[in-house]
């Protein structure tokens, strides 16, 4: 059975309010994506998967970063404020992820994804994957200025950049699942 992916995006965006920008009082501005695939080879991350794009407003230039995870069902919860950023995202099949972006001064930012820290100026792209309940975390240096926003862009962007496409698809996965290292 094959699914349109055009049609899951519009049921997507019909269904789920949280789909689409929003800004609150606190100084931030997010806009978060989920989608999903029918296909029995879809790849998680690439073909299902969330984006969750966030600029702390209080910041001086804003700080912007996204959290793309492979995780495309279950439940999340952002919450952010001045120079905070809090995500809290559980797949269906339990796996939970806690992930905060702060910020003391508005120039230095600091990325914690389940207790692990990262330093926002080595980069403002997290890829995180839950694969074979085993969470990998890579950190890319992305001109944020440039990130696409819309579905087709970023379905684009998953198949073409071969850093996002190599962690989500590659054969991390494969070598993962088959026991090699």
């Amino acid at each position: 059975m094959s699914c349109n992916w055009l049609a899951v995006f519009t049921l997507l965006v019909l269904l789920c309010p949280s789909i689409g920008c929003n800004s609150s009082q606190s100084g931030s501005v997010g806009y978060s994506l989920t989608w999903t695939s029918g296909n029995v080879d879809a790849v998680p991350g690439i073909d299902k998967g969330s984006i969750h794009i966030e600029t702390l407003k209080s910041a001086a230039p804003p700080l912007t970063f996204a959290v793309w995870t492979d995780v495309d069902s279950g439940s999340s919860k952002g919450s952010s404020g001045t120079g905070f950023y809090e995500l809290t995202q559980q797949s269906s099949d339990g796996i939970r992820l806690e992930i905060r972006c702060d910020t003391t001064d508005g120039e230095a930012a600091t990325m914690t994804i389940d207790g692990s820290n990262h330093d926002l100026s080595d980069g403002a792209l997290f890829l995180i994957s839950t694969a074979n309940g085993k969470l990998r975390v890579l950190q890319i240096d992305y001109d944020m200025d440039e990130f696409p926003t819309e579905h087709g862009a970023l379905k684009t962007l998953a198949k073409t950049n071969q850093e996002i496409r190599e962690f989500f698809g590659g054969n991390n996965n494969k070598d993962e699942a088959a026991g090699e290292p």
